[in-house]
């Protein structure tokens, strides 16, 4: 799974109430950013919005601005984090 990670730009947790967030965890030791929702549960308890993660609500039904809010998030949180193409 390291191996996953290391190549991915972010993550999509969107598990329902988990118990545990480790995937979100190993996530983050990857340096990675996170898209989480804010029903995951544990995965929530890891991340901070729009610094470690982007946290939505998958209740709102206003969901165009979604991908291009979730894009440059990723894009400003890999910049952040040095990371380069």
């Amino acid at each position: 799974m390291i191996g996953f990670y290391a190549h991915c730009l972010g993550l999509f947790v969107g598990s329902y109430e988990e118990d545990y967030g480790y995937v979100t965890l190993e996530v983050i030791l990857a340096v990675k950013p996170v898209i989480t929702c804010n029903d995951s549960g544990e995965a929530v308890e890891f991340v901070i919005d729009q610094e470690t993660a982007f946290v939505i609500n998958p209740q709102n039904q206003r969901r165009s601005h979604k991908p291009l809010m979730i894009y440059t998030f990723i894009n400003k949180v890999l910049l952040q984090w040095g990371w380069q193409d």
